[in-house]
């Protein structure tokens, strides 16, 4: 099953059809994640992250050739992720070696005084992933959105050999108007094992015309964090954004930013 498809699958099943909202500013973000800091590719060059991933590795006393291949990014394709032009556009997948993700908006539905609006974060891990445990994502709308309650929604699949998809729920955290935020947990079937693993969280976000007229710019953001390691991270969501917290624990973080005007 392609991402594309399962998202469609999640607004059918909520009952929702939309118009999707063409996203524009693209800024797209990988960043590589140690104990705290971050390296992220638009501060650090591709040789200073392959050196800060392999001194972590190190220290771990991995030397298995395999699990560095896996861990550690690739000498000459440089990283990639968000230099894919398809990647820059509101229907694009974004790439990075065994994960696409993708953060997308649609609007459902207007009344005299707002327009409503999903929004909607997807992962596809299209092999299984070195680490299974526990990843997080967000999605941050801020101030000019308002929640509406009881639309908050989080679905996993994952099959073995694509035979077929065994469906999930999975919780998410609504205690702020600014956003929602998931710890995902890495799901197997009954033997302990899973090949490819999808995912996505959405929100219906009411936009009100008296504050933020047609033709108002909003921006939305969303964060999928992968760790490497056991870790001690977690998700924050405030008035400014979203933020990945914790002092412990390596692994990779994607950051999508786009504008849209409100209609």
């Amino acid at each position: 099953m392609h991402l594309k498809i399962f998202q469609t699958m999640i607004l059918n099943t909520k009952g929702y059809g939309g118009k999707r909202v063409d996203l524009e500013n693209a800024d797209l973000e990988y960043s590589y994640v140690s104990d705290r800091k971050e390296y992220s590719e638009i501060d650090y060059s591709l040789n200073q992250i392959r050196e800060q991933q392999i001194n972590d590795l190190k220290e771990q006393n991995i030397t298995d050739p395999k699990v560095i291949q896996e861990r550690v990014l690739p000498k000459n394709d440089g990283i990639s992720l968000f230099d894919l032009e398809d990647c820059q556009t509101s229907n694009g997948n974004c790439a990075y070696g065994k994960f696409e993700g993708r953060l997308q908006a649609f609007k459902v539905g207007e009344t005299s005084n707002q327009s409503e609006y999903i929004f909607q974060e997807n992962w596809d891990w299209v092999q299984e992933p070195f680490i299974q445990g526990t990843d997080f994502a967000g999605i941050h709308w801020g101030s000019k959105g308002e929640p509406e309650a009881g639309t908050t929604y989080g679905e996993g699949a994952y099959t073995w050999n694509d035979e077929f998809y065994n469906y999930f729920n999975f919780p998410i955290d609504t205690s702020s108007n600014y956003g929602i935020t998931a710890d995902v947990e890495f799901p197997v079937d009954d033997l302990g094992r899973y090949e490819r693993y999808q995912g996505s969280i959405m929100e219906v976000v009411n936009i009100y015309t008296n504050t933020n007229p047609p033709g108002t710019r909003a921006t939305i953001s969303s964060v999928y964090a992968h760790p490497h390691t056991p870790n001690n991270w977690s998700i924050g969501v405030s008035a400014g954004g979203l933020s990945l917290s914790g002092n412990i624990g390596t692994g990779d973080k994607f950051t999508w930013r786009y504008s849209f005007t409100v209609e």
